[in-house]
């Protein structure tokens, strides 16, 4: 046993002075003077009344003598580490759409076969996608067996899931999964795939168009996997009413497309072969965005997943310019994100850089548009600008850390002598995914809507059908499904979104669909896999069993126990 702050152990002498000081404690002596033998029976007396005060040491003193030995000992934070050899490794799995229900059980009874080889003692660390639940540490490989067991299937495709980083300790990490996600940057790995339990026929892409008679025009396209003829019914439902439509895919033909005419309505529900694809109406026209300076993977994503985006290479034709970590000119009058400028905004001052941020309870503009539905509580960050308002400063501080602003805007409509030139929004630090985990955050989606939208100025357009993937789709935990799944249903059962037709508490209708579905062509075999995988060496291991919050908590219940016994 080591303890990590020794020095608090001197706390204990303390503990031995008020222990000895309650054993002998000085009393009142009283002696009856008045003949020799009454002399005698006082100091008898007194000398028995010494012994009994030697003794006692009552219950009260002894609970709150020992609360306070805990509560040294638990400030000295007693350890017990281990240094017998174990393996630590980690298995990134990736329980995505295209691995269905086959898939998943091939995925579970990998993971029991890879860790039955390892030993009770060896440590293992669940790597899920972030939509899953942060990692729960390092567990046992039994525990880490729960864990796996307790995943299901994903409405999202591979390509789409991010994993979280390894530890830096993980001596071996085994991704498991159908492949096209992005693995996890780390020590030596090795791929396990799994088989894809897919559809004999898939939806590859929907999509509709209004039409000038007041009727919508349906776009489907559907892959044909079996080698044969396939032959099934297409369900087209709509506020309404529905349809039905007969599918007929002959051998040797993979794609199949349809084209349907059907009501204009706020909302269309496709339905075959066990799979739903939904699309939702609205009135809001495209919004060109232009990005500028590095390259960020996680910006280009976004304006990818956004349907209303529209991504454009110059900066003139473009509604909106997202430029990162650059000093790039801009046409006159052109709104802007500015994400990690070279310089501060307009009359703002450069403080000194802020590092391992940390934002548990966060100062933010909650009542401003860009603000709405965004919560950045748990946001950190590893570096950061900070500024501070001056004299001449334009716009309004968003997310403040202390005194410092990490984001800004600026809006020439509400600047008193009009200095802005146009529409700015200012965030202090770099997005990527290595300085902050708000690349992984639901708000920074829908904080970057919010300005995209602000920025625009609600641009017009023709109206349109459009989607989300399960992934994509924001603010959905109070949403009452319309159809597509139960009436009424909602979605809070997983962590993402089943594709149908949903309501907001606003009103607002939303699509949700998962296209696309796809895997590695050939058969996989992942027995053999797991039979052949390699096992790192053994090491010393560093396993600490800590002892202090039990410590710290029996402190506190003796502590109480022994100042209610003085009570009583």
């Amino acid at each position: 046993m080591i303890f990590a702050n020794a020095w608090w152990l001197v706390g204990l002498l303390g503990v031995a002075v008020a222990a000895a000081w309650a054993l002998y404690r000085p009393g009142k002596r009283m002696a009856v003077v008045g003949s020799l033998r009454l002399w005698q029976e006082a100091l008898q007396a007194d000398s028995h009344t010494h012994k009994r005060r030697f003794r006692r040491l009552s219950a009260s003193w002894l609970l709150l003598l020992a609360g306070c030995a805990a509560a040294v000992l638990a400030l000295a934070g007693p350890t017990i580490v281990s240094h017998k050899p174990i393996r630590k490794v980690a298995l990134a799995v990736c329980p995505s759409a295209e691995l269905g229900a086959g898939g998943l059980a091939a995925m579970k009874k990998s993971a029991a076969g890879l860790l039955d080889r390892l030993d009770r003692d060896d440590l293992v660390a669940v790597i899920v996608p972030a939509c899953q639940g942060a990692s729960a540490g390092w567990l046992t490989p039994a525990a880490a067996g729960k864990r796996i067991d307790s995943l299901e299937i994903l409405p999202a495709l591979a390509r789409s899931l991010t994993l979280g980083p390894a530890d830096p300790s993980v001596q071996r990490t085994y991704y498991l999964g159908c492949g096209g996600v992005d693995l996890p940057a780390g020590p030596a790995a090795e791929t396990i795939l799994l088989p894809c339990d897919l559809p004999a026929v898939s939806i590859d892409a929907v999509g509709a168009a209004p039409l000038p008679d007041g009727k919508s025009q349906l776009f489907v396209a559907l892959r044909k996997r079996q080698a044969g003829d396939w032959s099934g019914r297409a369900a087209v439902a709509w506020p309404d009413g529905q349809t039905e439509k007969q599918i007929d895919i002959p051998a040797g033909k993979d794609r199949h497309e349809i084209i349907l005419d059907v009501p204009a309505g706020q909302w269309l529900s496709l339905q075959i072969a066990g799979q739903t694809a939904c699309l939702a109406r609205t009135e809001t026209g495209r919004i060109k965005i232009a990005l500028a300076g590095r390259d960020e993977p996680i910006l280009r994503r976004f304006v990818k997943a956004d349907s209303r985006l529209e991504a454009v290479a110059d900066a003139g034709q473009a509604d909106v310019v997202i430029v990162n970590s650059a000093a790039v000119p801009l046409p006159p009058g052109k709104p802007a994100i500015l994400i990690d400028p070279p310089s501060p905004p307009p009359g703002w001052l450069r403080g000194d850089e802020l590092s391992n941020l940390v934002l548990d309870q966060p100062r933010q503009a909650a009542d401003d548009p860009l603000m709405k539905a965004v919560d950045f509580t748990g946001l950190s960050i590893l570096k950061s600008q900070a500024w501070r308002a001056g004299d001449l400063a334009e716009g309004k501080p968003l997310l403040m850390a202390g005194p410092d602003a990490l984001i800004a805007r600026s809006d020439p409509q509400s600047q008193a002598g009009g200095r802005a030139e146009a529409k700015r929004i200012y965030v202090a630090f770099s997005l990527s995914g290595q300085n902050t985990n708000m690349a992984f955050s639901e708000s920074m989606v829908i904080f970057l809507a919010n300005a995209v939208g602000w920025l625009a100025g609600g641009s017009g357009g023709t109206p349109r059908y459009e989607y989300a993937a399960p992934l994509e789709a924001s603010g959905w935990r109070d949403w009452q499904s319309v159809a597509g799944r139960e009436p009424g249903d909602n979605t809070k059962a997983g962590p993402l979104p089943q594709p149908g037709i949903y309501k907001d508490a606003a009103g607002g209708i939303h699509a949700v669909s998962l296209v696309g579905l796809d895997g590695p062509a050939g058969k996989v075999d992942p027995d053999a896999a797991v039979a052949n995988a390699q096992l790192p060496r053994p090491r010393p291991g560093d396993a600490i069993m800590n002892f202090q919050i039990w410590l710290a908590i029996a402190g506190c219940l003796l502590w109480l126990a022994g100042w209610l016994a003085r009570l009583h």
